[in-house]
């Protein structure tokens, strides 16, 4: 039985836990950090259930690596869904084993490294049943047609449909985004592209596009650490190939609702991800300019303002664009909020007077809030001037 783990790991930070109620200004200053460097690391068990029916998934987890070398705190960022492959994955990133971080001389935490598992049966090639892709098509081509009372029908069977593979995965939610679209939910729409993306290939196809030298000449970041001499077999040329036909189109939806919508972060991930594409390269110069445009906004000195709902995940995950920002119109009850940084980590107590200002040396910054089911909020990204005058005002509001 053949499976894959995809690793994707970002380096950490020094943890300690405090209480927000007042302003907090983090003025400390990184030194130079030595990463963590893997010794041992268990692949997780096929579930059997799983295995029997034929099932893939993927689960993407966030982890610390303790001064020991050992892991903790590992925590589900999204998933396929199956609680069966996230235990699995949980359990065998509980057994990893690593050469600690080192500062000065000195083992310290790495707080924010994150992997994505994915469990795959090892087919030879992608597989979707006929029996869905008959259904597939009756929904796609009811949709081409405009038949109102036929695209309900499929739409409602597609979403019910038992998936097994990644790829029959990937049709599903890619129709259904068409069919939200067709409806008029663009909430529900974008829910669905992410949903398509994440099951497409797409974390393996980037990482490998990230080791290329050709990447530079687009401005995204290049893996130094990624071979760039992949030899890479005639199978999975084709699946690359099939991957990034596949994704331009998602990745390119998925933008316009989140520029229409206002999702900074997401669309600059998102306009990233398309500027690795072959599909997209006879558009790069207008990707480019939507990249920079995007730049300026982060840039710029308005605040930038998203909105975030926990639902039923006990957390909501967020990247940061800046360095400093704060909770505010909270309906519902938020319980903590865990700040991981490069070589850095916090953990509070949450109310909407509390500003964050994070130093400008702390990089890559992600936050994890954590609180009771549906549970809404805004996260409010500050300018510096901003940040300044809000940190004044909290303070004199505590006093």
């Amino acid at each position: 039985m053949k499976y894959s783990i995809l690793f994707s790991l970002i380096c950490g930070c020094l943890s300690f836990t405090s209480t927000a109620n007042e302003s907090i200004e983090l003025s400390q200053e990184l030194a130079v950090i030595q990463d963590a460097k893997p010794i041992r690391r268990v692949p997780p068990k096929y579930p059997v259930n799983q295995a029997r029916n034929g099932v893939d998934g993927w689960v993407k987890l966030s982890f610390i690596v303790e001064p020991d070398g050992k892991t903790s705190n590992a925590i589900v960022e999204s998933s396929s869904g199956i609680s069966a492959f996230e235990r699995e994955a949980l359990k065998a990133v509980q057994k990893w084993q690593y050469d600690p971080a080192m500062e000065n001389g000195k083992a310290i935490q790495q707080c924010y490294n994150s992997v994505r598992m994915e469990f795959s049966m090892g087919r030879n090639k992608p597989t979707v049943s006929k029996k869905f892709y008959r259904l597939y098509d009756k929904l796609a081509s009811a949709l081409d047609a405009k038949e109102a009372k036929d695209i309900e029908d499929y739409a409602e069977r597609v979403a019910k449909y038992k998936i097994k593979t990644l790829e029959e995965s990937q049709y599903k939610y890619t129709i259904l985004a068409d069919y939200s679209e067709y409806v008029g939910d663009k909430e529900q729409q974008l829910s669905y592209l992410d949903a398509a993306a994440s099951f497409s290939g797409a974390s393996d196809y980037f990482k490998y596009k990230r080791g290329l030298e050709s990447v530079a000449s687009v401005g995204l970041e290049v893996d130094s650490k990624s071979s760039r001499e992949e030899q890479l077999s005639a199978v999975k040329k084709r699946r690359y190939a099939h991957i990034d036909k596949v994704l331009f189109p998602i990745l390119h939806k998925k933008l316009v609702i989140e520029l229409e919508f206002g999702q900074v972060s997401e669309a600059l991930r998102t306009v990233n991800g398309i500027l690795l594409l072959d599909s997209a390269s006879n558009n790069q110069a207008v990707y480019s300019k939507q990249k920079a445009f995007l730049k300026e906004i982060i840039d710029g000195d308005r605040p930038i303002v998203t909105s975030a709902n926990i639902e039923e995940n006990q957390f909501w995950h967020y990247r940061l664009l800046r360095n400093t920002f704060q909770l505010t119109d909270i309906n519902g009850r938020l319980t903590k909020l865990d700040v991981r940084c490069r070589n850095k980590r916090h953990v509070y107590t949450v109310d909407d007077r509390s500003v964050w200002q994070l130093p400008e040396t702390w990089q890559g910054c992600g936050v994890y809030i954590y609180g009771e089911d549906n549970t809404q909020f805004k996260l409010v990204e500050l300018p510096s001037v901003l940040a300044n005058q809000d940190a004044s005002d909290t303070e004199a509001a505590s006093d």
